[in-house]
């Protein structure tokens, strides 16, 4: 799902060196549909990183202003005469002008408009100069993270292995060396177990159940769960951002709750995926569409004209990408102390509603069953790791300061 927001807003009035007013609860939203314009420009395996050292950059500025987090990586000096403001956008400008393959046009002259808006002084100046020490920081902290990616082995073909879609070239990518996780302490602290095997009972179970609701004529899915499907298939991540941005409009929090919030999800975000990435390496498993419709599918179960609802996707389907974001949405979304949900798609016009988080997360995970992708014991395996890493990142990273007590 991928990636979240960032930072401007309102002018802090500075007196006798010390900030008498708090920065506007939009700044660091504000920013964040900036940044990300910019890091959509990314090829696509770049853009969730850069997205969370822009976050933590933020997270790390704005912290040294006012400190009440322990900081991502070495802490930085505190600087409490710097203007909010200067500081958050030039975080977001020095991670993202670092980005080679950037579009950086429209950043710059963003960066250089929003600089100009602030009263000149030396509150400014120390804003600049925080913002771009907290971007080098996190630039420092990720140099030689193991990165650079080469295509995965391609297993041989074999009853429920995953092979590429017929005619299409697989997308799926791995790392030479594992990518260093952003929160988590150990990838392999968080393992799902095998999904079933096509022979089992649960194997053939879900088989049944995708091949019913899945199929792109079916007649057992319902006209809500075909909505359902095409909404979450459909909804570019510029949504996602808008979303939080309206759950968190409903109830603001200052610049730096703020900023904490992203740089949690974001970061949520990409060790989830790592750690999806690598499972899909690891299980290799078959999608519906092979599972169905494949010489290795025994011949009383093979139909060789079954198609999916929506496109099957080409890389390994255990576990469940969409599941994974669930389970992020599981631990992290209740923070944003949401009264209504509701997310507008604005690639199809339409707005889904949900009781609760929980109502959300799991029409999430339903979907991808409902569109002909996903078995359901890879929803639900995603759900509960995409959980799991949250929670861990939510309980170590980040932290309250401790502050003694007077006397």
């Amino acid at each position: 799902m991928k990636k979240l927001l960032l930072k401007i807003g309102c002018i802090a009035l500075l007196c006798s060196g010390l900030v008498a007013r708090s920065a506007e609860p939009s700044m660091v939203l504000e920013w964040a549909a900036q940044a990300t314009a910019t890091i959509e420009t990314l090829p696509t395996p770049r853009q969730p990183r850069a997205g969370v050292m822009v976050d933590l950059a933020v997270f790390n500025a704005l912290n040294a202003i006012e400190p009440r987090y322990r900081g991502y990586g070495p802490p930085l000096e505190a600087s409490p005469q710097a203007l909010p403001e200067a500081a958050v956008a030039a975080a977001v400008w020095g991670v993202l002008s670092a980005e080679p393959q950037a579009e950086h046009g429209t950043l710059a002259r963003a960066y250089t408009d929003a600089i100009a808006r602030l009263p000149e002084g030396a509150a400014r100046q120390a804003g600049i100069a925080l913002g771009l020490r907290a971007a080098q920081a996190v630039l420092s902290l990720r140099a030689g993270d193991g990165f650079e990616r080469t295509e995965g082995p391609k297993p041989a073909a074999a009853a429920g292995v995953f092979q590429p879609p017929a005619g299409r070239r697989s997308g799926f990518r791995i790392d030479k060396q594992p990518l260093t996780p952003f929160g988590i302490a150990r990838l392999e602290a968080f393992e799902p177990g095998a999904p079933p095997s096509p022979e089992s009972d649960l194997g053939k179970r879900e088989l049944a159940e995708v091949k019913a609701l899945g199929a792109r004529q079916s007649a057992n899915r319902s006209a809500d769960q075909t909505a359902a499907a095409l909404y979450w298939n459909s909804s570019p991540p510029s949504d996602e951002h808008e979303f939080v941005k309206t759950l968190l409009a409903v109830n603001p929090l200052p610049p730096l709750e703020t900023a904490r919030l992203l740089a949690l999800l974001s970061m949520s975000d990409f060790d989830s995926r790592l750690l999806g990435s690598l499972l899909k390496l690891k299980y290799q498993r078959w999608r519906p569409q092979t599972a169905i419709s494949s010489e290795f599918t025994p011949a009383a179960q093979r139909d060789a004209n079954w198609e999916p609802l929506m496109r099957t996707p080409i890389d390994p389907e255990y576990p469940s990408g969409y599941g994974l974001w669930a389970g992020t949405a599981d631990a992290l979304y209740p923070l944003m102390q949401p009264k209504t949900l509701q997310r507008f798609n604005s690639a199809t016009g339409q707005t889904r509603s949900w009781a609760s988080v929980d109502a959300l997360a799991t029409e999430m995970v339903n979907s991808r069953v409902w569109g002909g992708v996903h078995f359901r014991s890879s929803v639900e395996a995603g759900r509960r790791l995409g959980r799991q890493v949250a929670e861990e990142i939510l309980a170590t990273q980040l932290q309250p300061l401790v502050r003694a007590s007077g006397n």
